[in-house]
Formats: C-alpha cells, sequence, structure tokens
C-alpha cells in the first residue's frame, strides 16, 4: 500500500515576499526502497520557485561488509536580495550512504561511509548583466560512533576537495556517565588544508576566511 504525506506551507522573506508551498514524502513507516522529500514554494513577490528535493533508493543489502546503503540525488534553490539587487543560489548533490555490517547483532559500534559531490551554482548581477558561477566540491567522509550507556562517542573523518583547496579533517566527541546526575562531556576538531590551484603568494589568512567561510554553504 502506497501512502503519502503532504503539509501545506507558508513562508515569508524580503526577497521572494509571502510563499505559499507544499511538502511531499513518501518517507512514512515502514522504510520505503524509493524514497523522495520534496518542498515547493512560489514567491508572490518575484515569481520565483524555490524548495529542496531529495530522491534517492534504499537496499537493504547484508553482506560480508555492508548492512545497507542510500543512494540518490538532493538539490536546493533559493533566491534573496542583497544591498540593491537580487541573487539567485543552487545547488545540486548526488550522494552514496553506506552502513557498514557490525561484528555482531549485539555490537553497540555502528560505522558509516559517506560519498557526495556538491554541484553548486551562484548568480549574482554584473556590470553587463547577470554573472553565474559554478564550483563543485567532492566530500569523503568515514564515522563510527558508540552507543554504550557509561560512555556514547562519535568519531568522524574525511576530505573535502575542490578547485581551490583540499582540507582534511577529523572530530571526535563523547561523554562519560558519572554518576546518575553527573557526567562529563569532551571534543576535539583538527583540520588541515592545501591550496592546489592557488598562488603560494596568497595570504593563508585570507585564503581560509573567504574559500572556508563562502564554501560552507555549499554543504548544507
Amino acid at each position: 500500500r502506497k501512502i503519502i504525506g503532504y503539509t501545506p506551507l507558508i513562508g515569508y522573506n524580503r526577497s521572494s515576499g509571502w510563499m505559499p508551498g507544499i511538502y511531499i514524502t513518501n518517507e512514512l513507516v515502514p522504510a520505503k526502497n524509493i524514497y523522495y522529500r520534496l518542498t515547493a514554494l512560489y514567491g508572490t513577490r518575484d515569481q520565483s520557485v524555490n524548495g529542496s528535493a531529495d530522491v534517492g533508493f534504499r537496499a537493504f543489502w547484508k553482506y560480508e561488509l555492508t548492512e545497507s546503503l542510500m543512494m540518490g540525488v538532493r538539490g536546493k534553490k533559493y533566491a534573496w536580495f542583497g544591498t540593491d539587487a537580487q541573487y539567485q543560489w543552487f545547488k545540486i548533490e548526488p550522494y552514496l550512504d553506506i552502513n557498514i555490517r557490525p561484528n555482531s547483532q549485539r555490537s553497540l559500534t555502528k560505522k558509516h561511509f559517506h560519498l557526495r559531490y556538491v554541484i553548486a551554482q551562484y548568480t549574482e548581477p554584473g556590470s553587463t548583466g547577470k554573472v553565474t558561477k559554478t564550483d563543485g566540491i567532492f566530500e569523503a567522509r568515514f564515522e563510527k560512533e558508540s552507543r554504550h550507556a557509561i560512555h556514547p562517542w562519535h568519531w568522524t573523518t574525511g576530505a573535502l576537495v575542490s578547485q581551490k583547496f583540499t582540507q582534511f579533517q577529523s572530530s571526535i566527541a563523547g561523554s562519560w556517565k558519572l554518576s546518575k546526575k553527573w557526567f562529563f562531556q569532551y571534543r576535539a576538531f583538527a583540520a588541515g588544508m592545501a591550496p592546489d590551484r592557488w598562488s603560494t603568494t596568497v595570504d593563508p589568512r585570507y585564503f581560509i576566511n573567504t574559500v572556508t567561510d563562502g564554501y560552507r554553504d555549499y554543504l548544507f
């Protein structure tokens, strides 16, 4: 039996004005092999369609190393006004998520492997018309987490690669339960960056501030 859920939406911002829309999904219990989530909003001020979409395939393949995988494509589009002109932003993201099979059914440790390629397009006004910039970022990330009652923790390591930079990063976070009322939390993060196609004369502070801050929006 097919069940589709939907919810009417209403939003507002300065660029698009009032935005009536709808959210549609089949992500209901039980989990579907082919899933989709769609948010569509129509801006009454700029007559533009904005929103997001996620369409994918889920397979519960219990092989020697894998437990399940999800692959699909996500997308997002929106527009906003800057100081005196309108800007548009669009992202499309093919992805692959793999859940690695635990050593035993009673294992409290979960392992995940994620791959995605984010293609972002940014349109802004120019002196001779609209200027469109396109770039892409590849991300590979491995995650391992423990759901132990006394000491749960989560470790992530991975890399971001684009035409302008390569960044390696790793983080760990967790907590120790000391008593019924007391617990100790910790978090650590480390990252390293290497410019691929940038001149070595670029100020590292300028490089880090502009590139990483600008590309952070591409990943969400």
